[in-house]
């Protein structure tokens, strides 16, 4: 009774991790966005413990469990030894959480009414997704429901008079909500087929699968598109296999109940591209893709500068900038594929065990599949087994993600990342035995690595919520113009967390925003000037530390160490206007005007030009006028 208690509970702690983290934008770039999820995670992984003393529940199978915490350790460590400190943070507690959730699923969700906990709550969670894309497809502009937690997410997505008729819920893009939408259809497929459950539910399980396509086709995702298909192949082969295992005296009619749940589930995406325009239009271009070939060789470049190790966690934000063969008003964060982000990020080491990682859990849950099956004919002529159903269900989910990360990176989004994380843990505990002897290894296996990732994520938890939850104000009062708040805020982090880098840079652009207005301008620029420096050593590969650097300088007439910063942020990232026309803005103030004139020439050859136009025509009057006068 306690047992089933305990894996209820946790089954929720899982789902609203997820879901929270859903809520504030996936999770996305920010760890302070993901930490209501951490914290959530931290007590489900504590409680994993209690799976020690279950002896007689289902363990994992070992090679899915040892293979898949080899690479997570791995990755873990690469993570811990990343140059950049936010990145590092952010890696570290994603892939802490990750481990959590698979060890769970492995050891404690193991039982059909726990699973059915977890999945009905994002069933839920799905429903209101596909509701607000619904009404995001239809409406134009940027509609958004919820508050805006960050101003610096605002800013990026919410443009006034943009056109956005696409479907992406409570993701901050379609491609995530897709992702999502892609694991929970194929989910409730598995439980309408194979399900061990009344016909009514199957009935609803079969509507949400037709709930959660159409959804996907809202988000207009070409890579949610083809992963879905990738899916659907792999749904109906698994299907064959069971039809193959059992059930010969009602193969047709079973044939017949799974081709017609697919065609109630296709159906609603179909209708939906039948009767949209813009869904075929996008659909029929969903072979051209113009920005994403572009990241992929900026990625195997980067691999080449560390093949065995990477360069580190989240190192592509930064490296791409000056790897890329193409000048872009975007800030490249992803590769827009996450193997390729995983070569170039850890390494050809990190590559080789996640894709076997991968493989070995996806062998496990096909056995276990198999095994499902031949246990529940046993005992009875259908094969229907909730065992099986979870198993195909997570088969093809994986299947699908596998294709989709090819053409996105929801890898990198915690919401999304803990979902696949849980249908992996699905694959390596199927919940039936596979009669090997010794479960005891790989119980204690995986109930200590979920205690053990509980432990580690409260810890992290202790030592920079409260840190990172003040950088985030910081950062809100500093777009807002607010510098006096923004300066409160991050004294204050600077208090609790001495050597965070972002708390350190928000106080130098503070101080530097403040300085003309304060009581003793020449103080707060050497103030400014103290904490940039100290930004850019623990993030040397981030041009913005740099060119905040260099202004400050600039304000205190320190003209070479100015030169110097400004000339480091072009180096870092040669094809972005700013860094060029505040440059150029330098080169002016210090009289060098042939120079300057140069430099926001060559500004104005690239996106996203602010003032370059502006300052290049006053200065060719201004020379114009001195030729006239000689």
């Amino acid at each position: 009774m306690l047992a089933d208690v305990i894996r209820i509970l946790v089954a929720v702690l899982l789902a609203m991790a997820i879901i929270l983290a859903q809520l504030f934008y996936g999770g996305l770039m920010r760890t302070v966005f993901s930490i209501p999820s951490y914290g959530l995670l931290s007590i489900g992984g504590v409680l994993g413990m209690a799976a020690l003393f279950w002896k007689r529940a289902v363990p994992p199978r070992l090679p899915a469990l040892f293979v898949t915490l080899l690479a997570s350790g791995y990755f873990l460590w690469r993570s811990l030894h990343s140059p950049g400190q936010e990145l590092s943070l952010f890696y570290t507690f994603l892939v802490a959480a990750c481990v959590a959730v698979y060890c769970l699923f492995a050891c404690v969700l193991t039982t059909p009414s726990s699973r059915y906990v977890f999945v009905c709550l994002l069933f839920a969670a799905a429903v209101v997704q596909v509701v607000v894309a619904s009404i995001q497809f239809t409406t134009p502009g940027y509609y958004w429901p919820l508050p805006w937690f960050s101003e610096q997410i605002r800013a990026w997505y919410l443009k006034p008079d943009a056109v956005y008729l696409r479907g992406h819920g409570l993701f901050l893009n379609g491609n995530h909500l897709a992702w999502f939408l892609n694991i929970m259809a194929f989910l409730a497929l598995g439980i309408a087929c194979l399900g061990r459950c009344a016909v009514w539910a199957k009935v609803i399980f079969a509507y949400l699968a037709a709930v959660c396509i159409a959804g996907t086709v809202l988000t207009l995702s070409r890579g949610g598109m083809i992963g879905l298909c990738f899916g659907m192949v792999t749904f109906l082969i698994l299907s064959l296999f069971a039809l193959g295992v059992g059930a010969r005296d009602r193969r047709l009619v079973i044939l017949l109940v799974t081709l017609a749940t697919l065609t109630t589930a296709l159906g609603g995406g179909y209708f939906l591209f039948y009767k949209s325009p813009t869904v075929q239009a996008r659909m029929s271009r969903i072979a051209e893709d113009t920005y994403r070939v572009t990241l992929w060789p900026a990625a195997l470049r980067q691999a080449q500068l560390e093949p065995l190790t990477g360069t580190g966690a989240g190192s592509f934000t930064q490296l791409s900038r000056r790897l890329r063969d193409c000048n872009s008003d975007y800030d490249d964060t992803f590769a827009h594929n996450d193997w390729a982000q995983t070569l170039a990020d850890f390494g050809f080491i990190g590559l080789v065990l996640l894709v076997a990682a991968l493989l070995v859990n996806w062998k496990s849950g096909l056995d276990g599949f198999l095994n499902a099956l031949r246990h529940r004919m046993a005992v009875s002529s259908r094969p229907q087994s909730n065992s099986a159903a979870f198993t195909i269900g997570s088969l093809s989910a994986l299947a699908a993600c596998s294709a989709h990360s090819l053409f996105d990176f929801n890898m990198q989004i915690p919401a999304n990342a803990l979902l696949a994380a849980a249908c992996a843990g699905m694959l390596a505990n199927t919940g039936v035995s596979s009669g090997s002897r010794g479960g005891w290894l790989p119980r204690w296996m995986a109930g200590l690595a979920a205690c053990a990732a509980g432990v580690f994520l409260g810890l992290l938890l202790e030592k920079n919520a409260r840190a990172e939850h003040l950088s985030l104000r910081a950062e809100n009062a500093l777009i807002l113009k607010d510098a006096a708040s923004a300066i409160q805020a991050a004294e204050l982090g600077l208090e609790i967390s001495p050597t965070h880098s972002r708390l350190r840079l928000l106080l130098g652009e503070a101080l530097l925003q403040s300085a003309p207005s304060s009581d003793q301008p020449q103080e707060t620029f050497v103030r400014s000037v103290y904490f940039l420096r100290r930004s850019t050593e623990s993030d040397a590969e981030e041009r913005w530390n740099q060119l905040m650097l260099g202004i400050a300088l600039s304000s205190l007439r320190k003209s070479e160490p100015a030169r110097i910063a400004h000339i480091e942020a072009i180096r870092l990232d040669p094809g972005n206007a700013a860094v060029h026309e505040y440059y150029a803005l330098f080169l002016e103030g210090v009289g060098k005007k042939d120079e300057a004139m140069r430099e926001y020439e060559v500004s104005l050859t690239l996106p996203g030009t602010q003032f370059a136009s502006q300052r290049l025509r006053a200065l060719r009057q201004q020379a114009a006028k001195a030729a006239a006068g000689k």
